[in-house]
């Protein structure tokens, strides 16, 4: 019977899983479509370095490769279009980066 109560109350204690998964499925579709309006922000070559790097997740040097450039040159390309990015995450006050 102890029990019986102790689930009880545990139950009431926990937050409804369905609306939690939801409501961090709205802020993750959220979140992403504001990195997507971000990375448009950015001139063609940073777009194509920042989309080529971490959604496709390739090598800087198979970028290079891809883009026909120097490795050097993709990597000063991520250097900027990351602080362009965080510039622009700033002003625009959105969440906190990574």
């Amino acid at each position: 019977m102890n029990y019986c109560a102790d689930e009880r109350k545990k139950r009431k204690r926990e937050p409804n899983k369905h609306l939690i998964q939801d409501s961090q499925y709205r802020n993750e579709n959220e979140f992403q479509l504001e990195i997507q309006e971000a990375i448009e922000y950015l001139a063609e070559p940073f777009q194509m370095v920042i989309r080529l790097r971490y959604l496709e997740d390739l090598k800087l040097k198979d970028i290079a490769i891809i883009m026909s450039c120097p490795e050097n040159t993709i990597k000063t390309w991520l250097t900027k279009s990351l602080k362009l990015l965080r510039q622009y995450w700033d002003e625009r006050g959105g969440k906190e980066h990574v």
